[in-house]
């Protein structure tokens, strides 16, 4: 009787060499979808973050922009209705670009203006402040100013029609102090006081500037550069003396040269006694800081200012900026 032979199967397993193939092929793997998930939520987050500052400056600048399309200007002698002036809070910071060039000098300014309902007024203002007040007196110019990124406010007071008719019986050369009481106050209050009269709009506000325009669309500006000459006379000066100029009008001239204004200098006032009594038209100008970014510059800002400046121009790129022109509904078509 024969039996059957079966195949002897072979007991022979996997190598050290192949399971580390194996291991190492699946790391790779791993690796590489970590990466893919990795981009795709700092893409994620990235838009989230941009959103956010997307939809926080677009309500801030309806309200804004709306307020100053409406700016109105009180009929009084030696009144000042319209006032942009750097905050005596902002410290510049130069932001660069990737190649080390400069983008820009960040400027934080007051606006004060009026606006009209029926027959009484109101004074309104915009400033960007700190998010801790600490007793900081805005009037004590003898502190250096440290504040790069603040929280918009909006600042409003009346003035009502008794209070117009009475400065309007006021002899002409009455004290312009204190014919200019609600500017006054505006700009002169302490911080605790002022937060009073204020609400909040904006977080992270890194360039808050207004430009005033005339009617042909030439920008006002106000200040004097390094050797104590008006900037608007400087301008001038090199008009007449740049002999490549050829056919273009002064204003023109003036337009194209105005970047080269430093922006913390300049300041814009409007009344009876300037030229032009009031300005045409606004460039209104914003720049948000991402709110993770924001969450870090906090972090470091406190007690360290140099530090935190550095910081924010590092970050140039984290700031996202936003700029409007506004017409002014009640300004001279002439």
């Amino acid at each position: 009787m024969r039996c059957a032979e079966f195949p002897v199967r072979s007991s022979r397993g996997f190598t050290i060499i192949e399971l580390l193939l194996a291991v190492s092929i699946m790391t790779v793997i791993i690796i590489s979808l970590y990466s893919v998930f990795d981009q795709t939520q700092r893409a994620l987050r990235g838009t989230i973050a941009q959103v956010d500052v997307l939809e926080g400056v677009r309500s801030a600048s309806d309200i804004v922009t709306r307020e100053l399309e409406g700016a109105a200007f009180v009929p009084l002698a030696r009144y000042t209705n319209f006032s942009v002036a750097r905050s005596p809070l902002s410290a510049s910071v130069t932001l660069s670009n990737l190649t080390g060039g400069i983008l820009m000098n960040t400027v934080l300014q007051d606006v004060f203006f009026h606006k009209r309902f029926g027959e009484n007024w109101s004074a309104l203002g915009y400033w960007v402040g700190p998010r801790v007040t600490n007793g900081v007196d805005l009037f004590d110019m003898s502190r250096t100013p440290t504040l790069t990124v603040g929280r918009l406010y909006r600042y409003e007071a009346s003035l009502t029609r008794a209070q117009v008719r009475d400065l309007g019986t006021k002899p002409a050369d009455l004290n312009l102090n204190e014919r200019n009481r609600l500017l006054g106050e505006f700009e002169n209050l302490s911080l605790p006081f002022r937060l009073q009269r204020s609400a909040p709009v904006l977080d992270g506000v890194v360039h808050f500037r207004v430009i005033a325009f005339t009617q042909a669309g030439t920008p006002i500006y106000y200040g004097r550069n390094e050797r104590g000459v008006p900037y608007m006379q400087a301008l001038l000066d090199d008009y007449n003396n740049d002999r490549s100029k050829g056919l273009i009008s002064p204003d023109a001239y003036l337009s194209s040269r105005f970047e080269a204004i430093p922006g913390e200098s300049v300041y814009s006032r409007f009344s009876d006694l300037s030229y032009p009594t009031a300005p045409a038209a606004l460039e209104l100008e914003l720049g948000v800081l991402e709110p993770p970014v924001l969450v870090q510059y906090a972090s470091i800002a406190e007690g360290q200012p140099d530090a935190a400046a550095a910081f924010l121009a590092r970050n140039a790129a984290k700031i996202h900026m936003f700029r409007q022109r506004i017409t002014l509904r009640n300004a001279s078509p002439f």
